[in-house]
């Protein structure tokens, strides 16, 4: 099967399926991604903070480099109501449909320091993932710079060693080895407050995407193109 026939078959999938996910519940996963609309979610896991002080967000959207379709992490700024993260040593304002990380017990999350070489021993540990790209694990960090906590990619390749933390400050991408904090989960915290899923900051927004449903179509895909390669 080409490739062209497996994006056309995933295309139906979409269609098909549909967009919207039903709303969470307790059995569920601890986190999930939700369809940004340009408002943050009550139930938004906090990412970094920008030269201002404002809470900057994890978002999550579709890169297309190198003929292929990736997944990739940035941060999203309320005040800007955009996207930006960093792929190929630059830095992007996501073009395509964005995803927020949420989470009905937020205070589950936390921040571990690490470095590229410390990371892979981290194995007792929840790392959240953050995307999908070919021959890499893909989690969420963040790092302070610049009067700033960014939030960007942690790559651990699966053939040759660790790449470290990627990001992007003021239109320049970063590149980190040495130290930075990657995002963990742990459910033996006890939670402290339920958060219902389909409340937002704002009335107009969309419910809640307990999946990203377009993401396991492309992963598929993925999975596919290059099982035929």
């Amino acid at each position: 099967m080409k490739y062209s026939e497996l994006t056309a078959f995933c295309l139906i999938c979409i269609s098909v399926w549909g967009i919207k996910g039903n709303p969470v519940d307790d059995t569920d996963v601890g986190y999930y991604w939700r369809e940004y609309t340009r408002d943050i979610p009550d139930d938004a896991i906090p990412g970094g903070i920008d030269k201002r002080g404002k809470t900057t967000y994890i978002g999550q959207t579709l890169h297309y480099g190198c003929q292929t379709g990736i997944i990739v992490t940035g941060q999203i700024r309320e005040a800007e109501k955009k996207m930006t993260y960093e792929w190929g040593y630059k830095e992007y304002v996501a073009q395509n449909p964005v995803q927020i990380l949420c989470a009905r017990h937020r205070e589950r999350y936390g921040w571990i320091k690490t470095n590229s070489k410390d990371i892979v021993n981290l194995i007792d540990k929840h790392l959240v993932s953050g995307g999908i790209e070919k021959d890499y694990s893909v989690y969420i960090g963040r790092v302070a710079v610049d009067g700033e906590l960014a939030v960007g990619k942690v790559l651990v390749t699966n053939l040759t060693g660790v790449e470290g933390l990627y990001t992007s400050i003021d239109g320049q991408y970063l590149h980190v080895l040495h130290s930075f904090d990657v995002l963990s989960y742990d459910s033996s915290i006890p939670p402290e407050k339920r958060i219902r899923p389909a409340k937002l900051r704002s009335p107009n927004s969309s419910a809640v995407n307990s999946v990203w449903q377009p993401i396991i179509v492309f992963t598929v895909l993925q999975t596919l193109y290059y099982s035929v390669k």
